[in-house]
């Protein structure tokens, strides 16, 4: 008898716990997330069992050098400090939450991944890949970059979009997302465009201008900041809180404005109509799926029908 997919993705994820949390100088391993939204979607187990074994050849060992660690924070943003992380989560379960807080407080961590692959994990509930995404998102942690300046203060974020528009950035790109976006965010600050204060911003507004930049675009940065939107309000959720909280929020507005200006300044189109999503055959790529599965985690997690109207326009 074939498993179903409920009761085989946990020993799935737990099979994955020898590997690192990222190969080939800064790639993540996504392969833990696809596996859940395929899942998620409805994949059945033999085609779990084929995403896995397609995915494996990519992955690279976790290596432990034994270090001791005293406590979690001693590992933050230390890429190397990982396997001793995992040591000493999966020992002190009492320390997740403040971890949990850590990772949720620097988004950009692994290009976004950090605080995904954590609210992948806190979703499916297994332990050792609970233990592995906290210990990555703490390793690939990485401080906000200056999103202040000298510039006067603008009373809305769209106030600010119009005093940069026209205002292009370099176009070097480096490869990996969170490089992109700080190189933008770096040459902005540098221009003296940034006002003292970020101006505010409804985060279920926010989550929809990065949807907006992303259907304008398909841009492959903008696919993973909408994802990183939704894990980040997934972790808070997770953490008893109603919302992102604001520094997090900021991090990941001013990281919109830095797409947008990089994808050219692209007008917006409107928020979504609200749709049924159809069943879906066959499931499309890893990141479409992770994609989609972010649309529908936000139709629920914002009670906005308006999510199933962009999953329908992702699968059509």
């Amino acid at each position: 008898m074939t498993p179903s997919t409920p009761s085989l993705l946990p020993g799935l994820l737990s099979s994955l716990y020898p590997y690192a949390g990222s190969h080939h100088q800064g790639l993540s391993n996504h392969l833990p997330m696809v596996l859940h939204a395929r899942a998620a979607l409805g994949a059945g187990a033999d085609a779990l069992q084929a995403c896995l074994q397609a995915g494996l050849p990519r992955l690279a060992a976790l290596h432990d050098d034994m270090r001791p660690i005293g406590h979690w924070q001693e590992g933050v943003g230390d890429a190397s400090a990982e396997a001793a992380l995992r040591r000493y989560l999966a020992a002190q379960p009492d320390s997740w939450p403040q971890a949990m807080h850590a990772v949720l407080a620097q988004p950009l961590g692994g290009s976004f991944h950090g605080v995904i692959r954590l609210a992948y994990a806190l979703r499916a509930g297994v332990h050792d890949e609970t233990v592995a995404a906290l210990a990555y998102g703490l390793a690939c942690a990485r401080p906000a970059p200056a999103l202040t300046g000298p510039a006067a203060a603008c009373a809305t974020l769209d106030a600010l979009y119009q005093r940069l528009a026209g205002w292009q950035p370099l176009a070097s790109r480096y490869g990996l997302i969170a490089e992109d976006i700080v190189d933008v965010q770096q040459q902005l600050h540098a221009s003296g465009h940034l006002p003292a204060h970020w101006p505010p911003e409804p985060a279920a507004q926010a989550r929809w201008r990065a949807a907006r930049l992303y259907l304008a675009t398909r841009d492959f940065d903008v696919l993973h900041l909408v994802t990183g939107w939704q894990a980040a309000l997934s972790v808070a959720r997770a953490l008893g809180l109603a919302e992102v909280p604001a520094a997090t929020a900021r991090q990941l507005q001013a990281a919109t404005l830095a797409l947008w200006l990089r994808c050219g300044q692209p007008a917006l189109p409107p928020p979504c109509e609200p749709a049924a999503l159809m069943p879906l055959q066959p499931l499309p790529g890893d990141h479409d799926c992770k994609l989609l599965f972010s649309a529908l985690q936000l139709a629920a997690l914002d009670d906005d029908p308006r999510w199933l109207g962009m999953a329908q326009q992702l699968v059509t």
